[in-house]
């Protein structure tokens, strides 16, 4: 691996953990955030779900695992709820996967699709605005918030910027 891309990994990884640790704040990737996930976060130890079939080259190049039960789940902007997610146990929670999601749009102002959002990692009340996703993706996140720690973390893709919904969050459509 050259140098370069090493480094532009490691940038990545970065703002990854930045948007876990500030869920519903829009973060910036260099270049594409879902081929960053790919790149940044896979690797033979990682079992994963590709439902976005121009995916999967990208995925096995790292050489992660094909598992319908995966850690993490590649998904395609058709994805119209969360029922076929892997979501844990009570006693596993750890098995609830992180859906990786493209939309056509995140941003703090404007949008087809407000969302609240409340919770570890954020002061009050956050605003985001999505374009391009099902409601029935956040109508599943909010009642899977029941069974917490069970559930589903999802991170929102739009080009080069990304949102994390992790399962603690609360999140509202007003």
């Amino acid at each position: 691996m050259q140098a370069e891309e090493l480094h532009r990994q490691t940038r990545a990884f970065r703002v990854l953990l930045q948007a876990f640790g500030h869920p519903a704040r829009l973060h910036r990737l260099e270049g594409d955030a879902v081929t960053a996930v790919i790149s940044g976060l896979l690797d033979p130890g990682t079992t994963v779900a590709i439902h976005d079939s121009s995916l999967r080259a990208d995925v096995l190049a790292t050489g992660a695992v094909i598992s319908e039960q995966a850690e993490w789940f590649f998904a395609d902007q058709d994805l119209a709820d969360l029922s076929s997610i892997p979501t844990g146990t009570r006693d596993m929670p750890e098995r609830g996967a992180t859906v990786v999601l493209p939309v056509t749009s995140l941003s703090a102002t404007q949008g087809t699709l407000h969302l609240w959002a409340r919770g570890a990692g954020i002061p009050s009340v956050r605003n985001l605005f999505v374009t391009g996703l099902s409601r029935g993706v956040i109508r599943d996140h909010i009642a899977l918030r029941a069974e917490y720690p069970r559930g589903v973390d999802l991170l929102l893709c739009a080009g080069p910027v990304i949102a994390a919904l992790p399962r603690h969050l609360r999140l509202e459509m007003p």
